[in-house]
């Protein structure tokens, strides 16, 4: 009986420790990086990964936002466990863009990341 509470014991710690907050899917801004600075009337292309280990991925969004406008917005729902995102902009002189992107997981968690580019 005790070896038997023992293995019980083990599989609920393992149940609990294998749990984490691997629930929010993975999200990494390949290229611009944060703080980059262009120039004036320059091509920005944004590449995002988006991966979620063991899980997948049901909605995947990207924002570029300069001056209150959404210049670039893009979304798609597919099923994917891995994604890249490929959108390109031109810059305008002097100027600030945040870029977000964004995805859900297959349990409903979202994740995000936001960077900041410039333009001269």
């Amino acid at each position: 009986m005790n070896k038997l509470l023992i293995v019980y014991f083990f599989l609920i710690l393992f149940t609990v420790c294998s749990c984490s907050d691997d629930d929010v899917p993975g999200i990494t801004i390949l290229t611009p990086t944060n703080g980059q600075n262009f120039n004036a009337g320059q091509i920005v292309e944004v590449k995002v990964k988006i991966s979620d280990d063991g899980d997948s991925i049901m909605n995947e969004e990207l924002y570029v936002i300069h001056e209150n406008d959404t210049i670039v917005n893009f979304s798609d729902d597919e099923f994917a466990f891995d994604y890249i995102i490929t959108e390109s902009f031109v810059v305008e002189n002097s100027s600030e863009y945040k870029i977000v992107a964004r995805a859900r997981g297959g349990h409903g968690n979202w994740g995000s990341k936001t960077i900041y580019i410039n333009s001269q």
